[in-house]
């Protein structure tokens, strides 16, 4: 195995012999793997496209991602997915760096006042779709519509793209702010890692926020976070590794 290249095509030689006269066949399995240092790990679209950062809470426009943090500061997680077309038994795995703690706001020793104020126990009450700069779509009026009547669609709210089947390409690029919050079915707050289950997820781009604690001084690897469909993984999507340092 030392005498594998980096980047060049391998070619391997198998030798059969037989040992008697009976029809022998030969049979293998090649089991490879390569490792890459966490922060040279590129995002990858296989189906989803999800992004991950930092920010300090009362960044509430999520304009300076944070890289670094002190010991005993609390920050915001913000996952951003788009989900180009209708999926099912979707999953997200967003790894904590090892100094870090996932905050639990359900708990009644946390500070509930650390939840973002538009938010109602962590969700959106109801979700506008909109083009930055443009005007409304009418697919927003009808969510304000219904929102005057005081229905709130569930699990994963949808008015905003009512009637699509996948995405058009005006919500992709800076210009379109995802405006549809994440509701999972499911939610564990493990002591690695954020997990999320969704069993229907319709076209959108989706946001969710957590908030997690610097505890241990250090410089941590920040694995990438990875959504996909539980039972057909191949579409999938996971954000770039990082490092990231909490000082004293």
């Amino acid at each position: 195995m030392d005498t594998l290249e980096k980047g060049k095509i391998q070619t391997f030689t198998f030798t059969k012999r037989n040992i008697n006269d009976a029809p022998n066949k030969y049979y293998y399995d090649m089991l490879l793997k390569y490792f890459l240092p966490v922060e040279k790990i590129p995002p990858r679209d296989e189906g989803f496209a999800i992004t991950r950062e930092f920010y300090q809470l009362d960044d509430e426009q999520n304009t300076q991602p944070v890289y670094e943090a002190k010991q005993g500061d609390v920050l915001r997680g913000h996952l951003t997915i788009t989900v180009p077309e209708e999926r099912n038994l979707m999953s997200v795995e967003d790894f904590i760096p090892a100094g870090m703690e996932l905050v639990n706001l359900k708990l009644a020793t946390e500070d509930a006042s650390l939840q973002k104020p538009e938010f109602d126990n962590g969700y959106q009450q109801y979700p506008r779709g909109s083009i930055e700069g443009g005007s409304e779509t009418p697919q927003s009026k009808l969510s304000q519509f219904f929102s005057k009547l005081g229905f709130f669609p569930s699990s994963a709210s949808i008015l905003p793209f009512i009637g699509m089947k996948e995405l058009g390409d005006e919500y992709y690029g800076k210009r379109f702010k995802p405006t549809l919050v994440l509701q999972p079915d499911a939610e564990e707050l493990r002591d690695d890692r954020l997990f999320l289950f969704i069993e229907r997820a319709p076209p959108g781009v989706y946001h969710y926020d957590y908030v997690v604690r610097a505890l241990v001084p250090g410089t941590f690897h920040h694995l990438p976070a990875i959504t996909n469909e539980m039972y057909f993984p191949e579409n999938f999507g996971r954000t770039r590794g990082e490092l990231f340092e909490i000082t004293q």
